[in-house]
């Protein structure tokens, strides 16, 4: 059987009755197979939502993957520099690339990963420049000039300051959530798997869902300066709100402002800033309020002086910190 004109045909929705037969059988047959439809039904949905040749698009998609199946644990490699993990969201990556890319050899794939306490900067070669929190990551092509599109994806939370380019769209992927524009300033976070929380500073992006599967267009919004949405990938209703952005792009200066709130806000909020995970294992409950600032500190030193005024301990293992004790009087 001739799986890519299956394939095609599934995602084009004009299988007989005979051919939705067969590919039922062909994607039930090997986990593989559902693996690889996965990966190309990602890109073909993506590529719906812009003015592509579809076909002439799935003709290159077919001819850069080659003919061959996926395997759970295959990875793709170009000419030793295109490397990419068989991975829905990283297939996506490449997908968008494949399917916006101009004739020529495609570009290779960078990433910039930090640590707990680490914060980085990345600039792209479009001068888009990228400000990475602890325990995140960006993967990029190391060049946009042969795409007609700038596509990247975003692993934790990123500030992204876009370099205009109105015949060029700036695309982040952040999982099941795409977020595009020609040029502005937003802070995306996708710390959880199920809701990306996506911050305009300046200018408009428009944040919409991609649906592996499905052709169906998902949900959309479009955010101007001082809005936010909070992209719940299993809903439907996203609901625009306008926030203060100071206190969502606090972590890019590590400005901890504490001003008579609660110990469990304190955490919500060094969690935030400091990009890594804090467990209460001593769930106590106190009226006990907490105040303090911090500037550009580290986060041992954060903790240690909070430990002082509101009485607790606290141990880090596997970069995540566990409050031991808790007693604020």
């Amino acid at each position: 059987m001739n799986h890519w004109k299956i394939i095609k045909k599934k995602l084009k929705g004009t299988l007989n009755k005979q051919e939705h037969k067969l590919f039922n059988n062909w994607l039930e047959s090997e986990k593989s197979h559902q693996e690889l439809f996965e990966k190309v039904s990602s890109a073909w949905t993506v590529s719906q939502s812009n003015e592509y040749d579809s076909t002439r698009a799935f003709k290159q998609l077919k001819k850069r993957i080659g003919n061959s199946e996926f395997t759970a644990q295959q990875t793709i490699i170009w000419k030793s520099k295109w490397v990419v993990a068989a991975s829905i969201s990283i297939a996506l990556l490449v997908g968008i690339l494949f399917l916006s890319q101009k004739p020529g050899n495609p570009p290779a794939l960078l990433s910039k990963k930090t640590l707990t306490s680490q914060r980085s900067t990345v600039t792209l070669t479009d001068g888009s420049v990228v400000y990475l929190n602890s325990n995140s990551e960006i993967i990029y092509p190391q060049s946009f000039e042969e795409t007609d599109e700038r596509v990247v994806e975003l692993k934790g939370e990123g500030f992204f300051d876009v370099r205009p380019n109105p015949n060029k769209p700036f695309r982040v992927i952040t999982g099941g959530v795409n977020t595009t524009v020609l040029g502005t300033s937003f802070n995306i976070m996708a710390r959880k798997l199920e809701e990306v929380e996506v911050t305009v500073k300046e200018g408009k992006v428009a944040v919409s869902s991609n649906r592996l599967g499905t052709t169906k267009k998902g949900t959309e919004v479009t955010l101007t300066a001082g809005q936010q949405v909070i992209a719940e990938l299993h809903s439907e209703d996203w609901q625009v709100r306008e926030v203060i952005t100071a206190e969502f792009l606090a972590w890019r200066g590590r400005e901890l402002h504490l001003d008579q709130v609660s110990f469990a806000t304190a955490i919500e909020k060094i969690e935030r800033i400091y990009g890594v995970p804090i467990i209460n294992r001593h769930q106590s409950k106190t009226n006990c309020l907490i105040r303090g600032t911090y500037r550009n500190e580290n986060l041992k030193t954060v903790l240690d002086g909070l430990k002082l005024i509101a009485n607790f301990n606290y141990e880090v293992a596997s970069d995540t910190i566990y409050i031991t004790h808790y007693r604020c009087d």
